[in-house]
């Protein structure tokens, strides 16, 4: 394999797997969180290797497409009407973007069905996950914890809440009644 192609490819990889892990987290905190779902229930290494697999489909179709429009410029003449509009110029880069497409799709099919890698990822997404909600919840206990602190905190909690009722609802609410 070309070694451009192959920097490509190892690109495209590393782009992937980060894309993969960022899904995972996100759907283990919403899962967990949101939903109130067990680990055990959430089934990481399934969900990343559907992740890995739903890559190696639209890589594939990628690299259908390119294929199709290399075959189609070709024999194009005349001006170019759009930007996907390619001539015979433009093949060769065309079939080396199919190439790299193919290539992928091959790959993220292979880490798919690789347990190893959906373990690895999912427990990427598992720390990452759990550094996020460990650093909201110590700035929220840092914040409460000031306030507590803070012996003027019950009479500015006071001069707050009265701002709130008498400027801040009557901007928001127009029936500002409702609240009185």
């Amino acid at each position: 394999m070309d070694t451009d192609v192959a920097r490509a490819v190892e690109e495209g990889l590393l782009i992937g797997r980060s894309t993969v892990t960022l899904a995972t987290k996100n759907y283990l905190i919403v899962g967990a969180l949101r939903e109130g779902r067990s680990l055990h229930d959430l089934d990481l290494d399934g969900f990343v290797a559907e992740q890995l697999w739903q890559l190696s489909v639209e890589q594939d179709g990628y690299a259908a497409r390119t294929a199709r429009s290399a075959r189609t410029a070709r024999t194009a003449v005349g001006a170019l009407r759009h930007q996907h509009d390619y001539r015979p110029a433009d093949v060769k880069v065309l079939e080396e973007r199919a190439l790299i497409y193919s290539e992928l799709a091959r790959a993220f099919a292979d880490l798919a069905a690789d347990p190893s890698v959906g373990a690895e990822l999912a427990e990427s997404a598992r720390a990452d996950a759990w550094s996020e909600l460990s650093s909201v919840i110590v700035k929220r206990l840092d914040l409460i914890a000031r306030a507590a602190a803070d012996p003027a905190y019950e009479g500015t909690r006071r001069e707050g809440m009265t701002a709130v009722r008498e400027v801040d609802l009557p901007t928001l609410e127009p029936d500002y009644r409702r609240w009185s």
